[in-house]
């Protein structure tokens, strides 16, 4: 018995002075943090969020880079304010390229938003969760060669629709200064009735609509005025014009 523990442990010694050699192979695998698993999971959940929540500012555009802040919406600065914390917090090769990877995924979500229908976002967070769960850097369809192509098929796309927007309200705006000279018969007979339609602009019965709407607004004002004046808001002088006979009515 006490012959097989001595050979026992004479066994374990000798594994352990193996591992510890520097001729032992030394594993590739490359290790995420324990942190960065766990945040990682977090801005997961936030770059759903910033998908979900859609398009708010109208001012806002595509991520060109995407170590950049979206500014879709509000979980943009969410996202923002994490990254500056997993700045201070990160050392590591692994970690500053499991970082790169979530960022690509804010990015991908943030084309979404303006429409991107690729795939790259699902690709991107499938990923980069499952990198969170095993730990480990693993390859996949999230580049950054397969962003910026994806990045350049939604702006041009982008500008089409703008380009198209554009071409439209210009085509309006003839039409308008056309003075309705292109309406359809029924389209006529629908002005003479109600000239608030949009395709009446510039047309005699939207013309008389519009003067007879202008007279009323300013009769309207008149007699708030008088009032004001009865209730002696306004000088004797001002009052006295505007009661007397006259084609205009003074500014006060």
């Amino acid at each position: 018995m006490r012959l097989r523990s001595l050979v026992c442990a004479s066994v374990l010694s000798t594994m352990a002075i193996a591992q510890n050699s520097p001729t032992h192979p030394t594993t590739t695998t490359k290790r995420v943090s324990h942190y960065m698993q766990e945040i990682g999971l977090l801005y997961l959940e936030t770059t759903k969020k910033l998908l979900m929540g859609g398009l708010e500012n109208a001012a806002a555009t595509p991520l060109m880079d995407p170590t950049q802040p979206s500014e879709v919406n509000s979980y943009g600065d969410v996202l923002r304010e994490m990254e500056d914390h997993i700045q201070v917090n990160i050392a590591s090769a692994t970690d500053k390229q499991y970082f790169r990877l979530l960022q690509r995924t804010k990015a991908a979500a943030d084309l979404a938003v303006f429409g991107d229908k690729s795939g790259l976002y699902t690709d991107c967070v499938s990923l980069a969760h499952l990198t969170a769960l095993q730990g480990s850097m693993s390859s996949g369809n999230c580049t950054e060669r397969r962003y910026e192509e994806t990045l350049r098929l939604v702006n041009e796309a982008l500008l089409k629709a703008a380009s198209s927007d554009l071409e439209r309200a210009e085509q309006h705006l003839a039409e308008t200064l056309k003075g309705g000279s292109d309406l359809t018969p029924s389209q006529r007979e629908l002005c003479a009735q109600d000239a608030t339609f949009d395709f009446c602009v510039g047309t005699p019965e939207r013309k008389a609509y519009d003067e007879k709407r202008s007279k009323a607004v300013k009769e309207s004002d008149d007699q708030q005025r008088r009032e004001l004046c009865a209730k002696g808001v306004f000088d004797k002088d001002y009052c006295a014009k505007l009661n007397a006979p006259q084609t205009s009515v003074p500014d006060k």
